[in-house]
């Protein structure tokens, strides 16, 4: 130990030197000065002088004498009254500083004396009448020359006991919650109650602006000598104090900057780099602002082990504070599991004699980091502990405050900076309160805040008389902690397990912290035995194939199994089984072989898994969507001898060795078999199935379950579900999740009846439920994503469902109090069975916590570990470990992976006793049941702080408009570690002006105008004036689209629309007048419409040249038809407009007003429309065409994803039109055309026109309901008929009407199967491999286009088929001679069931991620607001129902503006917040983006911000808003806000340009480069 430590040590334990020439003076409380300090002061004696010497001063001394100053002018504020000056203004009106105490009076009071000697003591001590008002922006001390504070008495002898008692709890509460005016005053106050004649309680109450622990002491000793002057009619005796407070903050601001605070803030620098948030468990989640609510919790040690801490402390040569402090930060390292374990800790900073004598807040804080990695013993611990003491106390002097500004800690508004937990032992001197004719004892006093989340006071064992807290028998104390965070149960069992571990350090300080115990006997009973007492009796003589055989046998008439419109009773079940079985068997199926089972979900999938069984052996279920390597992998690894499947999945299997049955195709084989039951060899022991992981968390694994296991996980389910034989159920889970096998086994040997869900229904949430409830479905398993979806629907009342069960993910929703079923949560890793936990899910209440995971199931044992294998305490994170019967066998053919999970039981190490560690974090809550916190591999920390993903997760899905969400972590480019969240959003329950549908499709229309205005504003060099096509660029190349395929197009339009034989036309959208200079000249009225000026302009500047005198233009939004009169067109045209349409809504009223402004027997032509069911066709191709060969499959769906997701244009099913005609009745007939040309571009490929013919013509629809249509193919594909053959066909026959159904359109057939390569199963893992396929297909299908070359004296009509998410189409022969043919639309419903996309989906969702962040902003604090958010249609799923997280796209930089590191201000108030943000910072240059506490801005500077901002706009801005709007681009809304609630100035409203407007606008014009 060097001199400086030595002298620190000497410091701690308040033991004073001080030179006088060559003399060492020696100043020190009795009994502190040993004979073994003596005689090490002395050997010392020495070094300490020369110590002295070189620093050129003493501990007396300083390079600037502490002496009085002048009272005139602003007195500053010392670092520390600073701090709290600023606290007190960003939360005004707060107790959080209160310093409360109260103690009993029994005897005669004199009020008159006490008054006055209180009064002397004010008189004395100018800090207590000293009030803080502002000047220039910072606080100042300004001193009361006189001031007096009466005692304010209260009379409570008249009340009952009882009232009184209740009475004097409501006056201490409310007296120590009173906030104090830090600029009025006063800042002490004075009650005294009167219980009795001799019964008073005294209380006191300071700011601790003015006071401190010690000045607690230093007040009570002059009042107990000054109560005994005046009680005996003398003067004080107490001398006049030489300097005062103002003195010190004087001399500290004056003396501390310089060489001396670098020396200190260096120290300070390196040992608080790389600081760690403590991460505390607590019993609810941080919120965003706390609101400092907090209560106490007191406790005493036994004498016996406050001796034995005394004993230890002088025998390792520390003093008692260090000891306490190692064993609490012990305690905060088993609680937390981090091995930084950082504490603050209080100092009394009186370290001059002037100063001892004084009242004021002179306390520091210091901040006490212990490393305890290693897991060293406790002994090695305090070692370490005295060297981080005696290091803090030999750089005390930096005040804390001034270490929070220079080392600039992450800051926010719901933590402390450093530290978040406070730990003080109080041995400040303190005598006893002595006062004449009186005897005192100490009163429970709650101040009911709490500053920190945890805050540990201790009391050294005294036999004074106590203020705070009796610590005359053992060392006493109390913790005071934040309501915001902690349960008074949760505090109680944090005391107990303090005080167990400090009885083991006593008992052995040699034993490693570690495996120091923590749990009382009592509470180690609770956890490993009481809780894990689930063992129940459940038969084992039959199979789970022979229950099923019984219920066979009692009810073979009896639908087991329904999928769609087949049944399987239980006989036939049972036959066909036993006939696989039979044949299983003759192929060498046994017991312990296991057997592959490829097979979509349908009844052959039950009968399939039961054969295997009663064939003894085991079935491994595969999925027949997953990639063929992968299925080929799994199966070579598992060694399966035969595979189960069906003819469709063959292909997937192309390298692998095995028996391969195929249930449909040797169907005749396995009928020829035996049908009666066979006889069985298996035992509970034996293979049941094997099962492979996720892989998750690495390869996937082959786990293999008994059936013992799998008998205990049916009869469980059976019991606690109350499974009857008149339940039925549902099978919805993928044929390779776990849960698959549970959704079967524990209802068909219940004798209850299994429903099948198609896959385009358990697609939908929607249609999900209605087929829950046609079905009366009353059990139901749906998989966690899928399950959160179906909790938001509305549910009718009288529901058959009971329960609905879930599991496979976190779960984030509780049920609605109207849902007419249960909700049960379940939980279960693989390798034990499915299910391992189950809990019911208490209706939601906005509670903040995800619903818990249940209790343990029968014969099912959970333990709860940290990371040496101890039982954690109930509340504390563990990786859970789980044993009993449904313990898996291990993983298949891979011994070493076994040994690594399935461990021998440490606890219970009896013979056969195994555990699976299952590296899943959870605790335990006090009702026994468990709390998933995620997994261990997946723990997130962020600039220092631990993050809990689900925490976050569970914050977004409460908010009405998220429907799914994930957060993850990843990297930034700048190798930050970043959260994204991923959000799947219902935006019909988004309930917020920015996403009003309203107010979205007029600025969307508003955007759209935009565009063409610049658009029309270009020059259409080299084009004809009829024929400009400037702004049609390719969505493949972003290049104009070649001229020729735009004439064909235009050409092929115009002449739709010309056979329609149109006189008086209106056209609304002309645009540059494509159409109009081609049909106006065959028209005698022509009215066009449009809302771009320049498009009006430009085709007024040519009508004239082309003699077009019966053309008029109006400025109008295709929704407007003032001043257009009814009934006056035969045709409206909407030529390649309605894809700029912000909804179906919007087209909906255009369209009636079209039918209005029609004529009875007109014509609505509507052209060039997008097809809804081919639009992730064309941008499967689009993206295919741009992708590199490299881009993976799974980069490129993201992409196709992301795109339809984003798509502002309106795309519409055609069987849209025809639903028109119920809401519209003056709607005939609808006539679909596909569009014309031989081109092959968007235009001719995925884009139709649609003709709505009004009633009252003469026009008649002749279609199959009028002259039939002769379908050649009768329904079939058309694949056998070419253009020849139908040609040949129509010249040998001559009919009047004949077609084709169902046509291949080579066009699209390309885009089609691409894309259901991409999205469903293929075996290409690139674009490029994708391409490649693609351009490999046969070009099969017919071009639309060829069938109008066929010459013949014949009318071709086509129509879009009913499979129109393939392409097909409908053709159409009708013979010249027959007039007046109309071939009328499809009128099946739309695919999806949806009309049409969601053009504002994008917009609404990128509009909502503000407020969706300012929403989290308000419950979670910053570091735990992700950096992006990913807004999806939906959240991609895995076959198994589960989340799939490679599927998820890539996050991208959220905001663009920073890549140029700079972003200037874009409206006056942000120039105006820049120079003021510039003059505070003392910085040449700052931009809107830039955060303003990275910058170097502190809290001081924050109140200059807001004094200025003040000055500069005339209101006053709260200074909580810098540290909420850190940013200018933050802050300027804000202050705009405020500018238009308080206007003071005049100044024309600030419309600031939206940027997303703008970017659109530059973005999409795009304008090339003149060659």
């Amino acid at each position: 130990m060097n001199t400086l430590e030595f002298l620190s040590e000497l410091r701690e334990l308040e033991i004073h030197l001080n030179v006088e020439g060559s003399r060492l003076i020696c100043q020190a409380p009795e009994g502190r000065l040993t004979p073994q300090l003596r005689e090490q002061i002395s050997q010392r004696k020495g070094d300490i002088l020369a110590f002295f010497q070189q620093a050129n001063r003493s501990i007396t001394e300083t390079p600037m004498g502490l002496k009085p100053i002048s009272r005139t002018g602003n007195l500053p504020l010392s670092f520390a009254q600073q701090r709290l000056w600023f606290l007190d203004r960003l939360v005004p009106n707060n107790p959080f500083y209160n310093m409360p105490a109260a103690v009993r009076l029994t005897g005669e009071v004199n009020l008159e004396i006490l008054e006055a000697a209180f009064n002397e003591i004010i008189r004395r001590h100018e800090a207590l009448r000293t009030v803080f008002p502002e000047g220039e922006g910072q606080g100042v001390q300004e001193i009361q020359a006189h001031q007096t504070v009466p005692i304010h008495v209260l009379n409570l002898q008249n009340l009952s006991a009882a009232e009184q008692e209740k009475q004097v709890e409501r006056i201490i509460t409310h007296e120590a919650l009173r906030p104090f005016n830090l600029s009025t005053g006063p800042l002490l106050r004075i009650s005294l109650l009167q219980l009795a004649e001799t019964d008073y309680l005294l209380m006191l109450n300071m700011h601790h602006i003015i006071s401190d622990g010690w000045s607690i002491g230093v007040l009570i000793q002059e009042l107990g000598i000054l109560y005994g002057a005046f009680f005996q009619g003398e003067s004080s005796p107490l001398p006049e104090l030489g300097i005062q407070y103002a003195d010190f903050a004087h001399w500290q601001r004056k003396w501390l900057p310089g060489e001396i605070l670098e020396h200190q803030l260096a120290y300070w620098r390196q040992q608080l780099e790389g600081i760690s948030m403590l991460n505390l468990p607590s019993d609810r989640p941080r919120p965003a602002v706390p609101s400092y609510r907090g209560k106490r919790y007191g406790f005493r040690l036994s004498q016996e082990v406050s001796q034995k801490l005394d004993a230890l402390t002088q025998g390792e040569g520390v003093t008692l504070f260090m000891t306490l402090l190692a064993a609490f930060q012990t305690l905060l390292y088993r609680y937390s599991q981090q091995e930084d374990i950082t504490v603050g800790s209080p100092i009394a900073n009186r370290n001059r004699s002037e100063i001892e004598p004084l009242i004021g807040f002179f306390v520091n804080s210091l901040v006490l980091r212990t490393d305890l990695s290693g897991n060293p013993t406790f002994r090695e611990v305090l070692t370490r502990v005295k060297q981080v003491a005696l290091g803090a106390y030999a750089h005390q002097d930096v005040p804390f405050e001034k270490l929070v500004e220079e080392l600039h800690p992450e800051r926010s508004l719901n933590h402390n900076p450093l530290f978040q937990v406070a730990f003080a032992l109080q041995n400040a001197p303190m005598q006893g309160l002595e006062l004449p004719g009186l005897t005192l004892s100490p009163q429970p006093l709650e101040a009911g805040t709490a500053r920190f989340d945890l805050e540990l006071h201790l009391w050294e064992q005294s036999s004074t008389n106590p203020m705070w807290v009796d610590s005359r028998e053992g060392i006493s104390g109390f913790v005071i902690y934040s309501t915001d965070l902690f349960e008074e149960s949760t505090i109680g069992r944090l005391v107990a397990h303090f005080q167990t571990l400090l009885e083991a350090i006593v008992a052995n300080p040699d034993q490693r912290i570690g495996d120091l115990p923590l749990l009382s006997a009592a509470e180690r009973d609770q956890l490993l035995v009481q809780w894990n007492q689930t063992q129940v009796d459940y038969p084992q003589e039959f199979a789970v194939h022979q229950l099923v055989e019984i219920q066979a046998a009692e009810h073979p008439e009896k639908v087991a199994l329904v999928c769609g419109n087949k049944t399987l009773t239980y006989g036939e079940l049972n036959r066909r089984s036993n006939q696989l079985a039979h044949y299983l068997q003759k192929l060498g199926v046994g017991t312990e072989v296991a057997v592959g089972l490829c097979l979509d979900r349908t009844l052959e999938m039950a009968v399939a898994m039961l054969g295997i069984l009663k064939a003894g052996g085991a079935y491994l279920p595969l999925d027949p969507s997953v990639p063929s390597s992968r299925l080929n992998r799994m199966l070579t690894e598992a060694k399966v001898p035969v595979l189960l499947t069906q003819q469709s999945s063959l292909s997937q299997f192309n390298r692998v060795i095995c028996k391969i049955v195929c249930l449909d195709t040797d169907k005749a084989l396995i009928e020829r078999q035996p049908d009666e039951n066979l006889s069985s060899s298996v035992t509970p022991n034996s293979l049941a199935y094997v099962i492979y992981t996720s892989g998750s968390t690495g390869e996937p694994k082959g786990v293999e379950i008994e059936q013992k296991s799998l008998l205990n996980l049916t009869y469980w389910h059976q019991q606690a579900f109350a499974v009857s034989a008149s339940d039925r159920s549902t099978q919805v889970a993928g044929v390779a999740f776990d849960a698959c096998g549970w959704e079967i086994w524990p209802y068909l040997t219940a004798g209850a009846c299994i429903y099948i869900v198609d896959n385009e229904t358990r697609r939908s949430p929607e249609k999900l439920r209605d087929w829950l409830v046609e079905n009366a479905i009353t059990i139901s398993f749906l998989p966690t994503p899928l399950a959160e979806q179906v909790l938001q629907l509305k549910w009718p009342e009288q529901t058959p469902l009971r329960l609905l069960l879930t599991g496979g993910e976190t779960l984030h929703q509780h049920p609605l109090p109207s849902h007419p079923f249960e909700v049960v949560n379940n939980y279960g890793p693989t390798e034990n069975t499915v299910v391992t936990t189950s809990g019911r899910v208490p209706v939601g209440n906005g509670r903040e916590i995800a619903p818990g995971i249940g209790k343990a199931v029968a014969n099912t044992q959970l333990y709860v570990c940290d990371r040496y294998f101890h039982p954690v305490p109930i509340g504390i994170p563990g990786e859970l470990y789980i044993g009993g019967d449904g313990l898996a066998r291990g993983y298949r053919h891979h011994p070493e992976l076994t040994a690594e999970v399935f461990i021998r039981n440490p606890l219970q190490p009896e013979a056969g006793n195994f555990l699976y560690k299952t590296g899943d974090l959870v605790r335990y809550q006090p009702d026994g049941s468990l709390e998933f916190l995620g997994r261990l591999d997946q723990q997130v920390k962020i600039r220092g702080f631990r993050i809990e993903l689900g925490e976050i997760e569970v914050i977004l899905s409460q908010h009405p408009a998220v429907n799914q969400t994930l957060v993850t972590v990843s990297e930034s480019d700048r190798g930050e570690t970043q959260l994204t969240a991923y959000l799947a959003l219902n935006l019909q329950r988004v309930e917020l002006a920015e996403t009003n549908p309203v107010a979205l499709q007029e600025e969307q229309v508003q955007q759209w105008q935009i565009l063409y205005n610049e658009t029309y504003k270009m020059p259409a060099v080299g084009m004809e004036p009829h024929f400009n096509i400037v702004g049609w660029n390719s969505s493949y190349t972003n290049e104009p689209i070649p001229a020729a395929e735009m004439r064909e197009w235009v050409d092929h339009q115009a002449a739709q629309i010309l056979a329609l034989e149109p006189k008086n036309v209106l056209e609304i959208g002309c645009g540059t007048g494509l159409l109009l200079f081609r049909i106006a000249p065959h028209c005698t009225d022509y009215c066009a419409t449009d809302f771009s000026p320049p498009s009006l302009n430009f085709i007024r500047k040519h009508l004239g040249k082309y003699d077009l005198e019966q053309v008029t233009l109006r400025e109008k939004l295709a929704t407007d038809f003032d001043g257009i009169p009814p009934q006056s067109f035969d045709t409206v045209i909407l030529n390649s407009i309605v894809q700029y349409f912000p909804s179906l809504d919007y087209l909906t009223q255009v369209i009636s007003g079209a039918v209005a402004a029609t004529k009875p027997g007109g014509r609505i032509f509507l052209g060039d429309l997008r097809s809804l069911p081919l639009l992730k066709a064309f941008y499967t191709d689009v993206e295919l065409t741009r992708a590199q060969p490299c881009v993976t499959r799974q980069q490129l769906q993201q992409r196709v994803e992301m795109q339809l997701f984003q798509e502002v244009e309106l795309a519409l099913d055609p069987t849209f039109f025809t639903s028109l005609k119920s809401h519209l009745p003056q709607i005939a007939t609808v006539e679909i055309q596909l569009m014309r040309g031989q081109s092959r571009n968007e235009l001719t490929q995925f884009r139709y026109n649609a003709i709505l013919h009004l009633a009252g013509s003469e026009v008649k629809s002749k279609s199959d309901k009028n002259y039939p249509i002769n379908w050649l193919n009768q329904g079939e594909t058309s694949d056998d008929w070419t253009l020849e053959k139908l040609r040949q066909y129509l010249i040998e026959t001559n009919p009047d009407i004949c077609g084709l159904s169902q046509v291949p359109n080579s066009r699209v057939m390309a885009a089609v199967q691409a894309t259901e390569w991409l999205f469903n199963s293929s075996p290409f893992k690139t674009s490029g491999q994708l391409k490649k396929a693609v351009q490999d297909l046969h070009n099969s299908g017919i071009n639309p286009e060829d069938w109008y070359g066929l010459e013949l004296p014949y009318r071709v009509h086509i129509r879009w088929s009913d499979s129109m998410g393939e392409g097909r189409y409908d053709v159409v022969f009708v013979r010249e001679d027959i007039p007046q043919f109309i071939l009328e639309a499809s009128s099946e419903p739309p695919l999806n069931f949806a009309y049409a996309n969601n053009p504002l989906k994008g917009k609404a969702a990128r509009q909502f991620v503000p407020e969706l962040r300012a929403y989290l902003n308000e419950k979670l604090p910053d570091y735990m607001i992700p950096s992006a958010f990913v807004v999806l249609e939906y959240l991609p799923l895995t076959a198994n129902g589960k989340i799939d997280r490679h599927a998820l796209p890539t996050a991208t930089a959220i905001a663009p503006e920073l890549a140029g590191n700079y972003a200037p201000p874009r409206t006056v108030i942000e120039e105006h917040l820049v120079q003021t943000w510039a003059e505070v910072l003392g910085i040449k240059r700052v931009g809107i983006y830039d955060n303003f506490f990275e910058l170097g801005g502190h809290s001081l500077l924050a109140t200059q911000l807001a004094s200025r901002v003040r000055d500069k706009f005339g209101f006053e801005l709260p200074l909580r808003t810098v540290f909420e709007a850190p940013t200018i681009a933050q802050l300027a809304p804000i202050v705009a806000g405020l500018k238009q609630q308080n206007p003071t100035h005049h100044a024309p409203a600030l419309v600031p340009v939206s940027r997303d407007r703008r970017r659109m606008k530059l973005s999409s014009l795009n304008p090339k480069p003149k060659s």
